[in-house]
């Protein structure tokens, strides 16, 4: 009985897990959508954006095309 119980709990707890796991939810991803990020060093400040431009259909998959902009 404590087996059957605990197998069917492994795998509500598996199929849970394997459910949350849609990388969009981590990372929703869209054209438009930017992120800007700071490296400091010991004199300078460099800013860079990443930003998402356009689609494109690679291998079968939808594919997001990036394009970073430097700022020194």
């Amino acid at each position: 009985m404590n087996a059957k119980l605990l197998a069917i709990a492994a795998l509500v707890i598996l199929t849970g897990t394997l459910a949350a796991l849609d990388a969009e939810d981590y990372m929703p991803l869209a054209v438009g959508y930017s992120w800007t990020m700071q490296d400091s060093s010991e004199d300078v400040i460099d800013t860079f954006v990443t930003q998402i431009v356009d689609t494109a259909t690679m291998l079968g998959y939808l594919s997001f095309i990036f394009v970073d902009v430097y700022e020194y």
